[in-house]
């Protein structure tokens, strides 16, 4: 019983120290059954997430996708330049989501990542927010296209960044 009352009081302060820390961004754990996601959102547009007042629209075609992908490369690596070799593999556990809408701009932005990398994944903190900084706001349209604007209200894009930092292309 004492251990299960330790196991749980450290993942509580570990928790609390990621919320507690964070400067830059809203925190939000969300637990699986296997373990916890936490999931990061700039302060600055906390409040800009587009309403789920219809559905979320996949329809959209990312119609330039390398192009986008060698963009998207650049903008990541600018914003970690200069981290060391075990920070760059520890990149690799994590994920970005970006939400457009009908004006085809980024109008949301969030990490994703497990919460045993929490406290390593945190001293990365300020390079993440100026990753995010650069992404919002972003005119994607030409990276994307819709099939029917009469009806799109907005779509998620996720990026993970495990092949980012490898020196061999994308294998999808």
């Amino acid at each position: 019983m004492k251990n299960i009352l330790l196991i749980i009081s450290f993942v509580l302060c570990n928790t609390f120290a990621v919320a507690q820390t964070s400067r830059y961004f809203d925190v939000k754990v969300t637990p699986t059954k296997i373990s916890k996601h936490i999931e990061l959102t700039p302060k600055n547009i906390s409040d800009v997430r587009p309403k789920n007042s219809g559905h979320c629209n996949n329809s959209c075609i990312c119609k330039n996708e390398d192009t986008f992908n060698k963009l998207v490369t650049s903008i990541v690596k600018s914003a970690f330049k200069g981290i060391d070799q075990e920070d760059i593999s520890l990149l690799k556990q994590f994920k970005f989501s970006f939400t457009f809408d009908s004006s085809m701009k980024i109008v949301y932005f969030r990490f994703t990542f497990y919460e045993k990398y929490a406290d390593r994944i945190m001293k990365l903190e300020k390079n993440m927010y100026d990753l995010s900084q650069k992404f919002l706001y972003m005119d994607i349209s030409p990276y994307f296209e819709v099939e029917d604007s009469s009806l799109f209200q907005y779509a998620q894009w996720t990026i993970p960044l495990y092949n980012l930092f490898t020196s061999e292309p994308s294998k999808q």
